[in-house]
Formats: C-alpha cells, structure tokens, sequence
C-alpha cells in the first residue's frame, strides 16, 4: 500500500511540474495557427486555353506566310507580309493560353508564353467574386469600364477589388466559382495581417510597350523603305540602279533613248512594289509587255530606255529637272561607248 500510495505522488507531482513548464511554452494563437495553414498550401494553376483564337491567328499567319513567300524578301509587299506573319505570330503565342496560379500569399497569371504577367498579393484584395461578361468586353487585353480585363475565351471571370484602388481586374477563366472560392478563403484568412506590399508586379520587361513599340517601328520602316529614292549611278561602261530591284545596264545593249510625258498602264506588277506612286521592280505594261520600272509617276518627265533583247526600262528622279539632266548624261556616254 506505500509503494502504491508513493507512485500516486510521484505522478501527481510529476504532472503539476508538466503544467508548470507548459506555463512557459508560447502557445500559437488562431491567427497564427492559420497562418501557419496557408504556409503549407502548394500554389494550385488553372488553364484555360483559347481555341478559337488560335484558330484565327493561325489562317492568318497561315495566309500571310504564304503571301510573303509568294512575293518574296526582296519586295516591299513581301517584308509587310513577313512582319504581318511575326505579329501573327505573337498573338498566338500570346492568347493561346491564359494560366492562373494561386499560391499561399499572392496570385498571378500569364498570357500565353509568359509575354504578359501580372501578380497581385492576397493581403491587398477586398473581394474575389465570379463575373459573367458581356459580349461588348470581347476578348484580349482590354480596357473596361472601371478597370481592366484579360480575357481569351468565353465569358466568365474572376473580378478582383483592392483596398487602396478604385479600379478592378477581370481575368477571364472557365473555373471562376472555384478560383473565386479559395482565394475569398484565402483573403479572409489575411484580412488580420497589416503588412504593406505592393498591389501589382509586372514582369521585369513591359512586353505590351516593347510589342506596340515594335510594331510600330516595323510599319515606320516599311514605310520608309518603300519611298526612299533608290539611287542611279552613271558609271563608264554601264548605268547602275540600286536598291532592292538593283539594275546593271551596259551601255552597248541600249538601242534606243527618249523622254515620255506618261507611262503606259500599269497591267500587273510581277516582281515589284508599288506604293504612293512609286513603282519599282519588274512590272507588264499595256501595250508593250514586261517592263522594268524605277521612277515616282507623280514627276514626269520618264527615260524610256529600249534594250536589244526588246526590253524596256523607265527610270526618272524626284525632279523633272534633274530627269531631264540625268537623261543627256544618259545619251552622251551612250554615244562614247558606241
């Protein structure tokens, strides 16, 4: 009975000395606890693909690659084609796909490949509810109402609501009640945390200013390239034309010289460009056949040049003076090489 009546003790004793150190644990509060639930939450991604948008931006970079291939590198049209395709091209890398992700603070999406992304961190959202879009949002990057919208197919989407900004994101998702969900789970678990962060990241690259900017370079440089004037060199034995369409003529081979005040009609161009009255290349002409062109219809006089292989060739400058100069510059060498 001792034995019994001092083991009895010696636990008693032994749980009140337990109950004593439990006074010096840091037990974890509720926000904690949770907090420590979210560290513990693997981000989840949610796919949507757009395949209507590829299929659209795919028969153009079709049609396109075709058209550039067709008229080829060397011509004006065809380099407007090659950049219509690359354009093409980065739209259906770009909307192909739109994924979401949803990690423990933050959550983010990307268009396509990764040219645009966005992330917004959790303890900056009021709200995440499921919208239903109007047809008039449309799809693609843009601007709504209040706010922005990234959308590649269909009409539901996930609206985002910020404390410290009046204007609202929508992401366009076939899984918006789900996303909606666990990330209003998700804001309702921080909304007791006041740590201060950004409300939006961009990638380290603005990609949307770089595209519009090359865009618009590319269209500048087409431009510029098409109405630049190509030079034209008198040389000993021959008249050089450079330029895309370059020419070399040698004198012996012209049998007959002359100015004209109108070209003939321009039928259909077979290797050339043609643009703001500027023709150069190989074109066929009404009433005389294939013809090499490198003048600006706006500004006659024209040098009509006949060759022994019955082709013909019509050249002019920007002025009509110095046409008229650059034509007896023509006519003198051709008499010293006869």
């Amino acid at each position: 009975m001792l034995i019994i009546a001092e083991r009895i003790t010696n636990a008693k004793n032994t749980k009140r000395w337990d109950n004593i150190l439990d006074c010096g644990r840091q037990v974890p509060t509720t926000s904690e606890q949770k907090s420590i639930n979210i560290s513990k939450m693997e981000t989840k991604k949610f796919t949507q693909f757009g395949i209507l948008q590829v299929i659209i931006f795919g028969i153009l970079l079709t049609l396109f690659s075709f058209k550039s291939y067709y008229f080829g590198f060397g011509d004006t049209s065809g380099l407007i084609y090659v950049g219509l395709s690359a354009l093409m091209l980065v739209c259906v890398l770009t909307f192909y796909k739109i994924v979401i992700e949803v990690g423990e603070n933050q959550i983010s999406f990307k268009l396509g490949i990764g040219l645009l992304k966005r992330t917004y961190q959790i303890n900056d959202l009021t709200s995440c509810t499921p919208v239903r879009c109007s047809l008039m949002s449309g799809f693609g990057i843009r601007r709504i109402a209040n706010g922005w919208l990234y959308n590649i197919s269909g009409l539901d989407a996930i609206e985002l609501r910020f404390e410290d900004k009046r204007n609202i994101i929508r992401i366009g998702t076939n899984k918006s009640d789900e996303i909606a969900s666990l990330v209003s789970s998700l804001i309702k678990q921080t909304q007791d945390t006041n740590e201060s962060s950004q409300i939006e990241y961009t990638s380290f690259i603005n990609w949307e200013k770089w595209i519009s900017l090359f865009v618009v370079a590319l269209f500048g440089m087409f431009f510029l390239y098409t109405i630049k004037n190509d030079g034209i060199t008198i040389n000993k034995d021959t008249l050089d034309i450079s330029g895309v369409y370059s020419k070399s003529i040698d004198y012996s081979q012209i049998i007959k010289i002359d100015t004209i005040s109108t070209v003939p009609e321009i039928e259909i161009r077979t290797d050339g460009s043609f643009f703001m009255n500027q023709a150069k290349g190989y074109f066929r002409l009404k009433d005389v056949g294939g013809a090499y062109l490198n003048l600006n219809l706006k500004y006659p006089p024209f040098i009509r040049l006949v060759l022994r292989n019955d082709t013909y060739i019509f050249i002019n400058l920007s002025e009509s003076k110095e046409t008229t100069e650059l034509f007896k510059k023509i006519e003198n060498r051709i008499l010293k090489n006869k």
